[in-house]
């Protein structure tokens, strides 16, 4: 209904403004807007500033790099963030990120640049990434530490990272960056710095059990298993004994190697080390288990009759066996497969 009174009018006007002053306030309170950085421009950078990608343990044509996201919804003040474990290195003063926007460092510039024609790095850091592993902590301008992680080259951190080509990255930015399973390999070799790196969609299989001390006319083999709701095609990927040498074995053209959900398949010597094939037209070298242990069984996804690489992996190390025993994999607390000799 009108207001004819001018009074009134005035009075609900008035209120009006004082109660958009007052929202205006929490929320630049309660989003630590800086006036001398632009408007909407946001500095708390916990939760919102993340690292999304890592190349610690480049090929020998590559080289290391981190990738930094602001996730949020606003462009963020990164100014005098720092890392205070692994790197060395500060965000320069003023230095404001897009809400979205990727912020890329490497150790090396100019062999970045020769790498990644195209891709902006934003800055180097120095003293370097661990190729095997090491702890990053990164703390605000103040120093309080908001963001941790320590990666290792050995399960459950993804095998393709570890000088197979391919890098870290972040499964969400909502998952906990210290946690093995948040992180994947990425979509393709090389990683994408500077850009959303697009997951290839491979069937999370298993290495289920492994066989290695066997006297004829037992074999030793190594089972596989598929946990997911869908039918996973092994055909052309790789076994080996050796994380860092996944090339020495293929699974073979055969139709039992679609491996439906659920199920699971043995693959003997006769194969791995009998019959180990080809990729891109070149023999393989096959291998043997040890009964003495002290070798690694990894299984690693491929395709094409070249054998590329595709990212994912899985496997673990073991060690001796009893004649017949097997090694198993069971589910610890901490969600990670741990393997134990058992009959």
């Amino acid at each position: 209904m009108p207001c004819f009174c001018h009074l009134d009018r005035c009075h609900h006007v008035t209120g009006a403004v004082t109660r958009l002053l007052v929202l205006s306030l929490l929320l630049s309170l309660s989003l630590g807007v800086h006036g001398d950085v632009g408007k909407g421009v946001v500095s708390s950078v916990a939760g919102q500033l993340k690292i999304t990608e890592i190349m610690y343990n480049p090929p020998v044509d590559g080289v290391d790099f981190i990738e930094f996201q602001n996730t949020g919804l606003a462009p963020l003040d990164v100014s005098g963030v720092h890392f205070s474990e692994g790197l060395l290195y500060t965000f320069p003063e003023g230095t404001t990120l897009a809400a979205g926007a990727f912020y890329v460092l490497a150790a090396d510039g100019a062999r970045f640049s020769t790498r990644y024609p195209g891709v902006t790095l934003d800055d180097v850091y120095q003293n370097g990434l661990n190729n095997d592993e090491d702890r990053l902590t990164v703390d605000t301008a103040s120093g309080t530490p908001f963001f941790s992680l320590r990666y290792e080259d050995e399960t459950p951190w993804p095998p393709a990272a570890d000088g197979l080509g391919f890098s870290l990255v972040l499964r969400d930015a909502a998952a906990d960056e210290d946690d093995p399973v948040s992180w994947r390999a990425s979509g393709q070799p090389g990683g994408s710095p500077g850009a959303v790196d697009v997951a290839d969609p491979i069937g999370a299989v298993l290495i289920n059990e492994a066989l290695t001390h066997t006297d004829a006319p037992q074999l030793d083999g190594i089972e596989i298993h598929n946990p997911t709701t869908a039918t996973v095609d092994l055909r052309g990927w790789y076994l080996t004994d050796d994380r860092s040498v996944p090339q020495k074995a293929r699974i073979p053209d055969s139709a039992e190697y679609l491996l439906g959900p659920g199920g699971f398949t043995v693959i003997n010597e006769t194969v791995f080390r009998d019959a180990p094939g080809t990729a891109d037209g070149m023999a393989l070298p096959g291998f043997a288990l040890s009964a003495s242990g002290g070798e690694d069984v990894y299984l690693f996804s491929a395709t094409g009759s070249e054998g590329r690489l595709t990212g994912y992996g899985h496997g673990y190390a073991i060690g001796g066996a009893e004649n017949g025993v097997t090694f198993g994999r069971y589910v610890a607390g901490d969600g990670t497969g741990i393997s134990w000799p058992r009959r």
